[in-house]
């Protein structure tokens, strides 16, 4: 804070300490992950996600936990934005020819390979609730550009991705509107959890508005159904009393 070296390009920051205070104890380990995702953005020339165990061969940026698309476009960096929406695009095809869709997964490692791994019940795991999180991001920043080139680019270049996006979703949904998500919610609800399903069906409204102004008028109406289906079972099965089985939660 108190100065900076540049080299070439680069611009180095020092701090004289770093600032510890029992209300806050783990401001260390966060500006060390803001520091790797800083490398990881110069590197890159993306926005990753964090990588809170330091486990993942490879972030995909799938997690939720940062919106990094909304918050690159609403402080004016719409075009790293746009980037960061093409690499995940582009980083979801690898996976069609294993599930013939493209989408996302948590983490993945370099040769595109998912890191799948075992439950108790020796279910392999996938994830939506962060699949439909960048779905829903992509759904907001489209709206902010209805009009320029990014938009249009969502419109016609990507949208076999993005409609793939929206079926891996209804893939997972069962009759009574609940998205399965074997990887988050398993752990507190055998699989179904607000968790997941609120975000799918946000995701789900914005695409369908992106389909039609595409002209697909029988994508958009398949998904605003497939919406409002969600949002039944959302508050038929998922809204009220919860527990948590595997810790004895009643």
């Amino acid at each position: 804070r108190d100065g900076a070296i540049e080299i070439g390009a680069g611009k180095l920051f020092a701090l004289d300490r770093v600032y510890e205070h029992p209300q806050h104890p783990d401001f260390l380990p966060y500006l060390t992950r803001a520091m790797r995702s800083l490398k990881e953005r110069i590197t890159w020339n993306v926005v990753t996600e964090d990588d809170p165990t330091s486990g993942y061969l490879w972030g995909s940026g799938t997690w939720p936990r940062c919106f990094s698309v909304l918050c690159l476009d609403t402080y004016g960096m719409s075009e790293e934005a746009f980037g960061y929406i093409e690499f995940l695009l582009k980083v979801s095809r690898q996976f069609k020819q294993t599930d013939g869709l493209c989408h996302l997964f948590d983490s993945f490692t370099l040769d595109g390979t998912p890191r799948f791994g075992g439950t108790p019940r020796g279910v392999q795991l996938y994830d939506i609730n962060g699949h439909a999180m960048k779905l829903f991001e992509i759904g907001k920043f489209y709206l902010n550009h209805r009009d320029d080139f990014y938009g249009e680019r969502l419109r016609t270049l990507y949208y076999p991705v993005l409609r793939d996006f929206a079926l891996w979703i209804e893939n997972h949904a069962n009759n009574d509107g609940l998205v399965l998500d074997v990887t988050e919610a398993n752990t507190w609800s055998l699989g179904y959890g607000v968790f997941t399903q609120a975000p799918c069906i946000a995701a789900l409204r914005l695409l369908a508005v992106l389909c039609g102004d595409a002209g697909q008028k029988q994508d958009a109406e398949r998904f605003e159904a497939l919406s409002k289906q969600l949002l039944e079972g959302l508050e038929s099965h998922l809204y009220g009393p919860c527990g948590n089985p595997f810790l004895g939660i009643a």
